[in-house]
């Protein structure tokens, strides 16, 4: 089998919005005097806004100019490269994948054999993420069809035929 690379749709949005955020906050470490809150809350409360949004402008703009696909599926198993760091998952780790539509979109659910040991697995960035995913679908592992540039119902076609190969 030829291995399938699925880029990443880069929402230009989402990283328009992070830099406002940040720069919101970097404004809020300028203020010499506050009418409401105290002047030192309101510089804390940049600080952490600086670093947290701050941190996603870097992922964000990592993956825009990056070339890496978001997802390859090959022989072996699954290139999930949707945070900073990929993560390569063989194909018997997986149970089952299906695809829902919600509020119009649709949206692949990729079941791992265990939950628990893949959170254990996924970096810091990405572990957020998944643990909101887990939640919300009953999996930490989650491809929005807005995030990737291939037909989702293909690649979970291609993906549940790997996953029967080789359970």
């Amino acid at each position: 089998m030829q291995p399938i690379n699925i880029a990443l749709n880069k929402t230009k949005f989402l990283i328009i919005f992070a830099i406002a955020l940040t720069l919101f906050c970097s404004s809020l470490l300028l203020l010499k005097q506050a009418a409401i809150y105290p002047t030192t809350f309101l510089k804390m409360g940049g600080i952490l806004g600086v670093l947290f949004f701050g941190i996603i402008v870097v992922v964000m703009l990592f993956k825009i100019l990056s070339s890496a696909p978001g997802l390859t599926i090959s022989k072996d198993g699954l290139l999930y490269n949707t945070s900073i760091f990929p993560m390569f998952i063989y194909w018997s780790y997986f149970e089952k994948v299906s695809v829902i539509n919600e509020k119009g979109k649709n949206i692949m659910l990729i079941f791992p054999t265990d939950s628990k040991d893949y959170l254990r697995k996924v970096d810091l960035v990405q572990k957020f993420n998944s643990l909101r995913n887990n939640k919300v679908y009953k999996t930490p592992i989650v491809v929005h069809q807005d995030s990737i540039k291939y037909d989702i119902f293909l690649a979970a076609k291609y993906i549940e035929e790997q996953i029967k190969k080789h359970k």
